[in-house]
């Protein structure tokens, strides 16, 4: 799952032969040190990608129609009735256009959306969607919704920084469920706060379980607990692979 497998841990597992990964991100394990120690990774691209893209769309519609704080309001006696903003015909600017980002362009057909999207790689699969291929600023300045679906390494932590969500469109909303890493937590509440941006809906933190602070109080915001793997069909899909994965590995060894 998500716990760190340190060089440490990795050096104390003197058996340890092969880390399946029940998931995709393998940002939480050492590689260098599993690599030097023989030990070898999979993981499965792909397997949860209609899961977290429903979860992104979720995400996006909950923040565009103020769901969080109206469920918030009828909760506590009250009857507030904030103003939304439709997502049909609107422009979603996908950032990581793999199995994901393409799962979620698909999800939005209906929506009637110009789809923009980034990447280092164009991908058929997306392009067929009718998403089209733009430098990343451009699908900053253009966007009503960025919804990020890259992998979290070296090069991409704080990929989304006070620059770039400064380029985003006035009042658009920011959607993470890949990693909390990939967005700078301190920068997004400043935009947030200045009213730059609409609102965002965050389902991965830098620290998890997170220390929010003073973004746990901005109404703009839906939080969900990393859980955008995390449906029943899903899990199960992932434990039959898992198993299967481990077991040829095993045997091949």
């Amino acid at each position: 799952g998500t716990s760190k497998l340190t060089r440490q841990l990795l050096h104390q597992a003197k058996q340890l032969k092969v880390i399946v990964k029940y998931g995709v991100g393998i940002d939480n394990i050492d590689r260098k040190a599993a690599t030097e120690l023989g030990i070898k990774i999979l993981n499965f691209p792909g397997i949860n990608a209609d899961s977290v893209a429903e979860l992104a769309l979720g995400l996006m519609l909950s923040v565009a129609r103020n769901i969080i704080s109206g469920d918030r309001s009828i909760r506590t006696g009250g009857w507030k009735r904030p103003l939304g903003r439709s997502v049909h015909g609107k422009t979603l600017g996908i950032i990581g256009t793999g199995s994901i980002g393409t799962a979620l362009a698909r999800m939005v057909s209906g929506l009637k959306m110009t789809i923009l999207g980034y990447d280092l790689y164009q991908s058929e699969a997306f392009k067929s969607t009718g998403g089209i291929y733009v430098e990343l600023v451009d699908l900053l300045n253009r966007s009503d919704f960025v919804s990020i679906h890259i992998p979290l390494t070296q090069k991409t932590a704080h990929f989304i920084n006070n620059d770039r969500l400064g380029q985003m469109k006035p009042g658009a909303f920011l959607i993470n469920t890949a990693r909390g890493g990939l967005v700078d937590e301190t920068a997004l509440k400043e935009q947030l706060q200045n009213g730059h941006l609409g609102g965002a809906g965050v389902d991965v933190f830098e620290k998890e379980p997170p220390v929010l602070g003073e973004l746990a109080n901005i109404e703009q915001v839906a939080f969900t607990p990393h859980v955008g793997a995390y449906t029943q069909e899903t899990l199960r899909k992932m434990d039959r692979t898992c198993i299967e994965a481990l077991s040829k590995a095993l045997k091949n060894l």
